[in-house]
């Protein structure tokens, strides 16, 4: 004769009541986090932000400062790398 033995199931109104108040920490959380408007903080702009819109409103034509004697004076030290190869014809082949 075989004996069984069962466990009493625990889902009593405890575990319902720790249920909704999860649901309600979530919900509350979930509305704070995309519903609510944040608080915006006073923008003062400072003196270089001034400044660089001062420079904004600056217009520059490229011809004229392509066509100008300082510019055309303006010499390239600047040399060219030799050309070299730019690494093996065939990299898995041992050395």
């Amino acid at each position: 004769m075989a004996i069984i033995i069962e466990q009493r199931n625990k889902s009593g109104i405890i575990s319902i009541i720790l249920w909704l108040i999860m649901i309600v920490i979530l919900g509350a959380g979930g509305y704070y986090i995309f519903f609510t408007k944040p608080e915006l903080l006073p923008f003062t702009p400072s003196p270089a932000l001034e400044s660089a819109e001062q420079l904004s409103q600056i217009s520059l034509d490229p011809s004229l400062v392509i066509a100008s004697s300082k510019f055309t004076a303006l010499k390239s030290y600047v040399t060219a790398a030799p050309a070299r190869p730019a690494g093996r014809a065939n990299p898995f082949l041992e050395l």
